[in-house]
């Protein structure tokens, strides 16, 4: 599942199975994914960013296949 918003710098989100990432300031390019394993720390307070290397690839890629530019300059997110 992906969704995203553009208000407050824009974010991203992408839940797929225990993996949830999420990236925030999403209009800057300077923006970061955190990933949480949603099955053993479900409050996501550990960000596995730095040691799961493969999996922000994979997630990267989903947000990639699925945003669409908007026509609305403010809507595009940096680094898509």
């Amino acid at each position: 599942m992906y969704w995203e918003f553009h208000e407050d710098g824009g974010r991203q989100a992408i839940r797929k199975g225990k993996w949830k990432g999420v990236r925030n300031n999403a209009g800057t390019a300077a923006s970061k994914w955190e990933l949480y394993n949603l099955g053993t720390d479900p409050q996501e307070t550990k960000d596995l960013a730095a040691i799961e290397p493969l999996v922000i690839q994979q997630l990267e890629e989903i947000a990639r296949q699925s945003h669409h530019p908007s026509d609305v300059p403010a809507w595009n997110f940096k680094n898509n």
